[in-house]
């Protein structure tokens, strides 16, 4: 059987009960995990976490796991911890650790295909223009990354500005960072048109 890691924040994460090594939590990872029948699929995100966690924990939450596909979906709270509680991890930190996790993957699970998604946010509920600039240049940090190690990445702050036309930015981001079961499904919707592919 196929096996499926989807690591990141609370995006991710989303109320998983971490006492059990297969709870999948309530957010996009369920909806996957029903889709693709043939595939184990594991939820690793942790809320609040950055790319300085992710390098902490990547041996037993990834690398231990040998998956045949990793998603990857991290940045927000770099930015969002920078400004609300100064806990700093500069745009240039996170680059340097985003490669390290790749490398690594890389070079201890060479047959695991990655799939990055870039972090997003509307300008709603907690967000504060100050964000702005930080999360535009990781934006382009994680597509840069995806490019020069040839991944295949989704761009969901375009995707999810793409609903915009319809819905409100509040029926997709409950507080202009975390999703809206409806933003779950989203997201959700546009990574199985990747996965399937796979």
């Amino acid at each position: 059987m196929k096996r499926l890691v989807c690591i990141g924040d609370s995006i991710t994460d989303w109320n998983r009960d971490k006492s059990s090594f297969d709870d999948l939590g309530n957010g996009y990872v369920p909806i996957i995990s029903k889709a693709l029948k043939d595939v184990k699929v594991f939820n690793r995100g942790i809320s609040g976490n950055k790319t300085t966690d992710l390098l902490r924990r990547w041996q037993e939450d990834l690398i231990d796991l040998k998956p045949d596909v990793v998603t990857i979906l991290i940045g927000i709270n770099e930015i969002w911890h920078h400004y609300a509680f100064n806990d700093i991890v500069l745009p240039e930190a996170f680059k340097e650790n985003y490669i390290k996790l790749i490398e690594w993957t890389k070079k201890e699970c060479p047959h695991t295909e990655i799939i990055l998604m870039t972090p997003f946010v509307f300008d709603v509920g907690v967000y504060e223009p100050i964000w702005q600039k930080d999360l535009e240049i990781e934006q382009d940090m994680v597509k840069e990354i995806a490019k020069h190690f040839d991944l295949k990445c989704l761009d969901m702050q375009a995707i999810l500005d793409r609903y915009l036309s319809q819905y409100q930015k509040l029926d997709i981001l409950s507080d202009g960072v975390h999703p809206t079961q409806f933003g779950f499904s989203i997201i959700a919707d546009h990574l199985l048109e990747v996965l399937k592919k796979l």
